[in-house]
């Protein structure tokens, strides 16, 4: 299986980050599945997030163009 986001050693950095005691124990396949369900689960709000944060370092150089940012690419 490909994940779609992550590649096989970033799940297994992740794995080992989360301190899980044992990896033999899991499939990879099933790994990278429950990578690509978190990623999903969460991708939108950190879309959103980065949005309000691009618009809000405009903001800070143009309010207008700020403004317009808003209005042309919307909220999530």
């Amino acid at each position: 299986m490909q994940n779609k986001f992550l590649t096989e050693n970033d799940i297994k950095q992740i794995f080992f980050a989360s301190q899980m005691d044992n990896v033999e124990g899991y499939d990879l396949d099933e790994l990278l599945d429950f990578a690509d369900k978190v990623i999903l689960t969460v991708a939108e709000d950190v879309a959103r997030r980065e949005r309000e944060l691009c618009i809000d370092f405009v903001k800070s150089l143009n309010t207008e163009v700020a403004k317009a940012l808003r209005e042309k690419r919307g909220n999530l």
